[in-house]
């Protein structure tokens, strides 16, 4: 599970991402790892590329760390 090291972190990265374009951004969590932030329609693409699974942990909110496949939007449409 993701340390509080990360999550405080997570939380940084998001709260500057969010200050330009509110809900957009997203950090993951993959083999030990924190990446991001990154939009809906990157993750989309990692996730068809392979990148990323669905059942990778993924921050949205700075506070709580959920699967991709959680995150509100993701199965939206692609560009």
């Amino acid at each position: 599970m993701v340390g509080q090291a990360q999550e405080n972190k997570a939380g940084e990265n998001l709260a500057e991402a969010n200050k330009e374009n509110p809900k957009s951004a997203v950090c993951l969590f993959k083999d030990g790892r924190m990446l991001g932030p990154f939009s809906l329609d990157q993750i989309r693409k990692y996730l068809n590329g392979g990148s990323f699974e669905k059942s990778d942990q993924a921050c949205w909110d700075g506070k709580n760390w959920k699967t991709i496949a959680e995150i509100p939007g993701i199965e939206g449409k692609e560009n």
